[in-house]
């Protein structure tokens, strides 16, 4: 799953821009699950986008397998994130490539 961007709104909780429409699960830990749902279409960042919300958390024996969808390359932890744009500033490897 692609996801443009990801919000934490403080009235409605965490909000995902993606090209996604069915509901699923995601890994948002080693244990944790949390299920989206779609909230509407959101063409902001492509014409076939919607904005989903997380609406559920569950451990991952509690959920169908082939509901669960990754998301690569989405950096949850701000140290990890940090580490990473500092590696790549010293490589001069440059994000956009």
């Amino acid at each position: 799953m692609k996801v443009f961007s990801i919000v934490f709104h403080d009235k409605n909780g965490l909000i995902f821009s993606t090209g996604r429409h069915n509901d699923c699960w995601i890994r948002l830990s080693d244990k944790i699950y949390g299920r989206l749902t779609k909230v509407r279409d959101h063409t902001e960042f492509i014409a076939t986008g919607s904005m989903m919300k997380l609406v559920e958390l569950r451990q991952e024996s509690e959920i169908n397998p082939n509901l669960i969808v990754s998301i690569p390359n989405v950096l949850w932890r701000l140290q990890e994130a940090l580490s990473i744009c500092q590696d790549m500033s010293r490589t001069g490897i440059n994000s956009n490539n």
